[in-house]
Formats: C-alpha cells, structure tokens, sequence
C-alpha cells in the first residue's frame, strides 16, 4: 500500500464572523466569561464601536478576570484613547497596590 501525500490546504483564508454587534453587547452584559470571549472577539475584529463600553467595564473593574479581554481589544485598536484608558486602569492597580502595602 503506497501512501498519497496529503491535499493541499484548501480552507477559505476569511475569519469566520465574530457575532452580530447585538451578541456581542449582550455578552458584554453577562457574567465574566461571556465578556472575556466578547471582548476578545470585539478585538480581533476591530470592532471599535464598542470602545466606550469596554473602556467603561475596564474602569469600573465589576469582574475581574474579564479585565483581560477589555484590555487586548483596546490594544488591538491601538488609538491614544485606548492608550490612555489602559494608563487610566494601571494608575489605578498601582494606586491601590499601594494602599494595601500600607502598614496601619
């Protein structure tokens, strides 16, 4: 039995879509996981009509591990408004990294 060599690749070079923008909102309005995957899709899509609001979730920091999406969609637009929201949300980590090495 000889063997054939392998196809060649064959598959669409197309990013399959990342949802509607309404699945996506509704995803950035549940629980943690649902918004880490929605911002992570929102990023790698580009899709920066959502800026506001995930600059928002970021700030607020309800949920924290969903803090990490929040901050690769906003890398990926790559503005100095998105710069400035990633500063805004380090000055405030260090702020309250500060706080809690504080003796009492």
């Amino acid at each position: 039995m000889g063997s054939r060599p392998a196809p060649p690749f064959s598959g669409s070079s197309r990013r399959p879509p990342a949802g509607s923008d309404r699945e996506l909102a509704t995803l950035l309005d549940s629980e943690w996981r649902s918004r880490l995957t929605a911002s992570w899709l929102i990023g790698l899509d580009r899709r920066e009509q959502f800026r506001a609001k995930i600059g928002e979730q970021l700030l607020s920091s309800e949920l924290t591990y969903a803090g990490q999406g929040y901050c690769l969609a906003l890398a990926r637009f790559a503005t100095t408004a998105d710069a400035e929201l990633l500063r805004e949300r380090i000055s405030d980590l260090c702020s309250m990294a500060e706080q809690s090495m504080r003796p009492d």
